[in-house]
């Protein structure tokens, strides 16, 4: 993400950062978890799987590791969606290396 520049380089810094700080954590989600969450309060939460199977691959609805880290930190940002689904936020598709949409 950093090496795309721009608002991907600051959001891969915010994410060092939540790191560091113990604000960006993976989860094993159970049935009927999102996989993921972001917001002031919590910091950024993220299912294992994405981490586990998608760090390098693309899942079924066109989403990695990096689409996944850069919507949720959007808004741990306070960034709302921007598609009707949810799938997508300000940055999420920018920052993820992905081309198209989600579905």
């Amino acid at each position: 993400m950093e090496q795309r520049g721009g608002e991907c380089a600051s959001l891969a810094a915010e994410g060092r950062r939540l790191f560091g700080q113990g604000e960006l954590r993976v989860f094993a989600p159970v049935a009927g978890d999102a996989g993921g969450w972001g917001s002031a309060q919590i910091g950024v939460l993220i299912a294992d799987y994405w981490v586990d199977r998608f760090s390098d691959t693309i899942s079924g609805d066109n989403r990695n590791l990096e689409h996944t880290l850069s919507h949720e930190i959007d808004h741990k940002l306070g960034r709302e969606h921007t598609d009707a689904l949810g799938y997508e936020t300000p940055n999420s598709r920018t920052c993820s290396g992905l081309s198209g949409t989600s579905p």
